[in-house]
């Protein structure tokens, strides 16, 4: 068509467009303005900080991550929250929209302000259900729309921080495992907390390594900040991760005590986080003794359809370092493929088994990497280390492991994706070495 003749067609629809999304805002604002105003905000602020990055190759490839990894959350959450149910696969996002709304009628000043939600220190996300219910009449779909960015963003911070670890090669790996991994993507489209703890977490790791080449004021300011808000997320992870943080910092400036340092230093982080529990730092109710909590919360948990280590105990420092390698097993492979108790933990066996291909070489990864002795690796496993020993100690619900294993994901990914290029590079090394030998057997021999 001829410009003068597309000018009015274009205008034409601009204005349809228009009309249709103003009256969405009316009928349907719960749908419409996520879909409007949230995308377009959140998407522009995504388009801003990816121009910050300087090489235009780096930034075009994060820029078709970016689009992947939102086509494949945003769709499955709009099939989901508009198609199918959220609740099916997290029940307590009911609970999250229902004191959300009870915050936005506070607000309004409709109802007095939820009972449940006082002296809670877990209450931010809370507060978000009753920003958005209070913006878009419901909270559900714009959540979904936030977290799936947050996801989105999560895989973007992975590649940096893969490059700071061991080359753009494997951060380039890992940060694609995280814009497409079946858990990562789930849980970044429902109205749960995880999307956002994955998120905060990795920036803070990202921060904290970009720190160990000169620690500024501003980056321990937005590592401080960072914790806090996910304080009022998940308040145990966020001392377990400060103390991780700091245990990394120690194994940076020891690393001829690599093995001693990390065993005393995760012996620390676990009594201090415990110690927090006993003086009701953690908790609104103190207990008299840490192992005593650690087994008040696995009873807690085992009381689901999924618990499992009913049969151990951890009241007693014998029993805790007992326990400890079965919870490392049930936490880092349940459920497991031939013990199915539930619809949800078979809908998992696809990715758990995804997962067992996936951990080996993980391992190679860890071997390579604290091999070369880099900071930033040394700083990651302490992260992975202190928060995985109390997970490992507290959990007892498959359910409950499944999903908080994802929120330490991206840091398991970063060392995978340095065992995936080994065996790569090793591949082709042998295959290019059994072609050379092939073309030197497949030589005419010399006629007399």
């Amino acid at each position: 068509m001829r410009s003068n003749a597309a000018a009015p067609a274009a205008i034409v629809l601009l204005v349809l467009a228009g009309l249709l999304v103003g009256l969405g805002s009316i009928l349907q604002p719960a749908v419409t303005l996520p879909l409007t105003l949230e995308v377009g905000v959140l998407g522009g602020l995504s388009v801003a900080l990816l121009r910050r990055e300087q090489d235009p190759a780096t930034r075009r490839w994060l820029t078709r991550l970016l689009v992947v990894a939102l086509v494949l959350r945003i769709g499955l959450a709009l099939v989901l929250h508009l198609g199918l149910t959220p609740y099916f696969f997290a029940p307590d996002a009911f609970t999250y929209e229902f004191y959300g709304n009870q915050l936005a009628e506070y607000w309004r000043g409709l109802a007095p302000f939820p009972e449940f939600l006082k002296g809670r220190t877990e209450i931010g996300y809370y507060v978000l259900n009753g920003v958005f219910d209070f913006l878009f009449s419901e909270s559900g779909l714009a959540l979904g729309i936030l977290n799936s960015f947050a996801g989105a963003a999560t895989a973007v911070m992975t590649f940096y921080l893969g490059r700071i670890l061991l080359g753009e090669a494997a951060g380039k790996a890992a940060a694609v495992l995280v814009a497409v991994y079946p858990s990562l993507v789930l849980w970044s489209v429902l109205n749960i907390r995880d999307a956002l703890t994955t998120t905060v977490v990795t920036f803070c790791v990202l921060t904290a390594a970009r720190g160990l080449r000169g620690m500024r004021p501003g980056a321990v300011a937005q590592i401080l900040v960072a914790l806090g808000v996910l304080a009022t997320l998940r308040d145990y992870l966020a001392l377990l991760l400060a103390g991780g943080l700091l245990l990394g910092w120690l194994l940076s400036v020891r690393r001829g005590r690599i093995l001693p340092t990390l065993v005393m230093g995760t012996a620390v982080v676990v009594g201090v986080a415990f110690g927090a529990e006993q003086f009701g730092l953690l908790r609104r109710v103190p207990v008299e003794d840490p192992l005593e909590s650690v087994e008040n919360i696995r009873r807690d948990f085992q009381r689901g359809g999924s618990g499992y280590g009913q049969e151990y105990s951890t009241a007693t420092p014998e029993e805790a370092l007992r326990y400890l390698p079965v919870g490392v097993a049930f936490f880092l492979f349940g459920p497991f493929p031939w013990d199915q108790g539930s619809a949800l933990q078979t809908a998992t066996m696809p990715e758990v088994l995804l997962w067992y291909l996936l951990f080996p070489l993980f391992l190679i990864g860890v071997r390579l990497a604290l091999t070369r002795g880099d900071r930033a690796s040394l700083l990651v496993v302490a992260v992975l280390i202190s928060i995985l020993v109390p997970y490992a100690l507290v959990e007892s619900n498959f359910g409950t492991a499944y999903r908080h294993r994802a929120q330490i994901l991206p840091l398991f990914f970063l060392f995978t994706a340095v065992g995936i290029r080994r065996l790569w590079t090793n591949w082709r090394q042998t295959s290019r070495s059994h072609r050379s030998r092939l073309r030197a057997g497949g030589q005419p021999s010399a006629v007399r």
